[in-house]
């Protein structure tokens, strides 16, 4: 199971950084999904799986792009993907009843984000 919370960690970095340094995190991030075999968990490698194909069309953006931007994307999209992508994991590590200590900071920031959302709200 350590291999799912270092995947985790890694789109937890690419979330944090810009530029080379997330399209390097993003690829790193690619090739664990795709070339390892250590995530049998059938739910679990459905959802990276899912994940990573997303994530194949990301681009970091120089400014002129030459690309089909309605396929490639950067930027917020790409904030918003790696946000819901954690998310997601975090969420199904939880129903999946792995790791308590883990499972209460899961609980404790999906708190915290409803309680953001309510405030924002009022």
């Amino acid at each position: 199971m350590e291999k799912i919370y270092q995947l985790r960690n890694i789109l937890e970095k690419a979330f944090k950084t810009e530029g080379q340094e997330r399209f390097d995190n993003i690829n790193f991030f690619l090739k664990e999904v795709w070339e390892d075999e250590a995530i049998t968990d059938e739910k679990i490698n459905d959802l990276l799986t899912d994940i990573a194909y997303d994530l194949e069309f990301y681009e970091p953006s120089n400014g002129n792009w030459s690309i089909d931007t309605s396929i490639y994307y950067d930027g917020e999209k790409m904030d918003r993907m790696l946000d819901e992508a954690i998310k997601n994991i975090d969420t199904l590590l939880v129903n999946l009843g792995y790791n308590d200590n883990f499972k209460h900071k899961i609980v404790e920031r999906m708190s915290i984000n409803k309680l953001a959302k309510k405030g924002s709200n009022n």
